[in-house]
């Protein structure tokens, strides 16, 4: 603070060097307590970041955000912050009131991927920790007081992560006056916004409604993934604004689109520039030599699960002789093929093998976070002995910062084969890299396509008429040809797509209800809540949804002899749910599940409609084969007996000898037992899985989970 009690002034030529000791402290050893070093003087923003800070700054408003991957979205949270901070000690020097703020106090991240939450979530708390051990006299101390002021307290940023589950909700925020980063899925956001916050009392949903809503900031991250949300939240920010208080329509909600594929039209929009393809580091990211090769496998099985195995397996053996860096991603389109393409892959001794999917309880996401994914993350070393094989869904397409020397991905829509080919020699540094685009589905049946549908058939057969395409098994036939397939990248895009119609080659879009002033008003009854009530699970996925997410969890000592209501709820009363235990799922998958679990489920890591395609028999079992406790979304416990029982957004307690999760997450199998996390909590280490193979760490083996936990429980809460 200066001697007048005022913040020391910012001025946004300093953002450069903000972001430099932002770096500096997250990456270098001295980080905690010098400004910034000598390997740190090369670190500076993109062309584009200082772009978008200076245009804000001047009065745009929020334009949404188009670079492609690579180039740093995630830092869409340091340039909002540093100019929250700038423009209030401008404020304070002018001795402006606070009600000239333009900039809002919260920021919520959202995207519909669960661990690009979490990694998001780690940039929120690197930059927190910058803020709260900075340095005196350095800018991020000088943005670190500004927040502190305009707070009101000793902590410049807060950060919450929205990620499901049941005991955040009540004391999510210290204080309205507190600068607040939020990483969020789109359910849990999108649900306060409208007043009916999943796990959210009716007296408490005005609370978060006015928190999420109001004097906020939703960068809404991949937005053509969650088109339903952007235009539920944007509609609702156009309503605010006709508030009759000038104060209120000026805290109205902001909404900015962050993508690499274009989500919106008719709303300003700020990209790359030719600075950026200019820069040393940005424009070779931008020119990655990305070859794509097609391989047709709709004739080697009958099964698209098994014909994936088969191409994964050929893929793998085609461009092992050429990699540039010993990492390979494998991207399927559902859990079952990349579950099949995973066992057919973890049977070789040449490879390393690592599956990774977002249906997957945050303590086995954890686990593999911190253990056998690290190396990714940290950047795979040149000279590892094996190549290292990582088998995902759609977990791998948006947000993770890891970069792969080749890839085998299942041909999906156009939307879905730019963002995984982005996760491809992400920094330009490899020269040439392979990727192998693969055809499973009968080409005369487009509409039988998980997820995609017709989007993924004409898609492949534009991307024929542009690269070449193969059908052989034999890898050594088809390495010689990996690199003379089709260049795509953010350079040749544009005239690749001159004069084509990009909208067959994209999944279908939701039937999206409009938001009206009879809608909002009656979202925001809450005390009674009207009867019928409308569900805001349209309003976030589209009205083409089935059904929205449920939170799953399981019990060892959950007694299956008894529907007893008082006995099943008593060891909840005793050893509350908490978020590590639990895993979203749609609701249909785990209706199927509690009655016919032999069903193969083609579900994906999508939220919404395309979450699970699996068809719907005519006329489906009902009865639960398990005991399941129910806590529905206005907080009360019921024991449900058959699948139309079970509740939009609820959380299901299951025993574990109902099966369903293995250590890489959701299986739908119902023979394996599942492990009690129960009684480990977020501030207890879970328990450790043993690794079986000696030189790599390998899928951890489950432990016991069928004997019910010891008599040595925390007290209730």
């Amino acid at each position: 603070m200066t001697g007048t009690g005022r913040p020391p002034a910012i001025d946004a030529a300093e953002f450069p060097a903000f972001f430099r000791e932002v770096h500096h402290h997250t990456h270098c050893p001295d980080g905690a307590t010098t400004v910034t070093c000598d390997g740190c003087e090369g670190w500076a923003p993109f062309p584009w970041q200082s772009a978008y800070l200076d245009a804000v700054a001047a009065g745009a408003d929020w334009p949404d955000l188009d670079v492609p991957t690579a180039l740093g979205k995630t830092t869409f949270i340091d340039i909002w912050l540093f100019l929250l901070a700038q423009q209030h000690t401008l404020h304070r020097h002018q001795e402006l009131g606070r009600e000239y703020r333009t900039v809002p106090l919260r920021l919520f991240f959202c995207v519909d991927r669960r661990l690009v939450v979490d990694q998001a979530h780690q940039h929120s708390i690197e930059l927190a920790e910058a803020l709260a051990e900075a340095p005196a006299g350095s800018v991020r101390a000088k943005v670190a007081a500004a927040l502190c002021d305009l707070g009101g307290g000793e902590l410049p940023l807060e950060v919450v992560r929205m990620r499901g589950g049941t005991r955040w909700e009540s004391n999510w925020v210290r204080s309205p006056a507190q600068p607040l980063v939020v990483t969020s899925t789109v359910d849990q956001y999108g649900s306060r916004l409208l007043f009916r916050g999943y796990h959210t009392s009716p007296q408490r949903a005005p609370i978060d409604a006015a928190l999420t809503g109001h004097d906020a900031l939703l960068a809404l991250d991949e937005a053509h993934l969650s088109k339903a949300l952007l235009a539920t939240a944007a509609a609702t920010a156009l309503y605010q604004q006709t508030a009759v208080r000038g104060e209120l329509a000026a805290r109205a909600l902001r909404v900015v689109s962050l993508s690499a594929t274009s989500a919106t039209g008719g709303r300003p929009r700020l990209g790359i520039g030719d600075a950026d393809r200019a820069h040393p580091i940005a424009g070779r990211r931008i020119a990655a030599k990305r070859h794509v090769t097609l391989l047709d496998a709709s004739a080697w099985s009958k099964k698209p699960a098994e014909a994936f195995a088969l191409a994964a397996e050929t893929g793998l053996d085609t461009v092992l002789p050429v990699l540039g860096l010993p990492a390979v991603a494998v991207i399927a389109n559902t859990i079952t093929h990349a579950r099949a393409a995973h066992e057919a892959l973890a049977r070789r001794g040449d490879v390393d093998v690592l599956l990774l999917t977002g249906r997957c309880r945050p303590a086995e996401r954890d686990l593999l976070v911190t253990g056998p994914l690290t190396e990714l993350l940290d950047g795979i070393e040149p000279d590892r002995e094996r190549p290292l094989v990582v088998v995902s869904t759609q977990t791998l397409e948006v947000g993770i910062d890891c970069t792969f020397g080749a890839m085998v991905s299942e041909c999906g829509d156009w939307a879905s084969a730019l963002q995984r080919l982005g996760r491809l020699d992400r920094r330009g540094e490899l020269g040439p890299v392979p990727a192998i685009l693969v055809r499973t589905h009968h080409p005369e049946e487009p509409d039988h396509i998980p997820v995609y549908g017709p989007a993924a058939a004409n898609t492949w057969q534009w991307l024929t008429q542009h690269a070449p395409t193969h059908d052989t098994q034999d890898a050594a036939e088809l390495t010689p040809h990996l690199l003379d397939g089709l260049v795509l990248n953010p350079a040749t895009l544009p005239g690749l797509l001159d004069g084509t119609a990009t909208a067959p080659l994209t999944r279908a879009g939701e039937h999206i209800p409009p938001v009206h002033q009879v809608r909002v008003d009656a979202f925001a009854r809450t005390s009674p809540i009207p009867v019928p009530d409308e569900s805001p699970a349209p309003f976030l996925h589209g009205l083409d949804t089935g059904q929205p997410e449920v939170q799953l969890l399981w019990r060892a000592d959950l007694p299956t002899d008894t529907t007893d209501f008082d006995a099943l709820a008593e060891h909840i009363r005793t050893t509350p749910v908490h978020t590590s235990e639990t895993l979203s799922l749609p609701l249909a998958t785990v209706r199927r599940f509690l009655t016919e679990p032999r069903r193969t489920p083609d579900t994906s890591d999508l939220e919404g409609p395309d979450a699970d395609t699996t068809p719907e028999p005519r006329n489906p079992p009902t009865r639960l084969r398990t005991t399941v406790l129910q806590r529905e979304t206005n907080g009360t416990w019921t024991t449900p007996r058959s699948a139309d029982d079970l509740k939009p957004g609820a959380t299901l307690v299951l025993p574990t000898t109902a099966g369903g999760h293995d250590a890489y997450g959701w299986t739908a199998d119902p023979d394996t037992p599942v492990p009690d996390l129960g009684d480990h909590p977020p501030t207890t280490p879970a328990p450790r899985y043993a690794w079986t193979r000696p030189s790599w760490p390998a899928p951890p083996a489950q432990p016991p989970s069928s004997s019910p936990r010891s008599s040595n429980r925390p007290s209730p809460t």
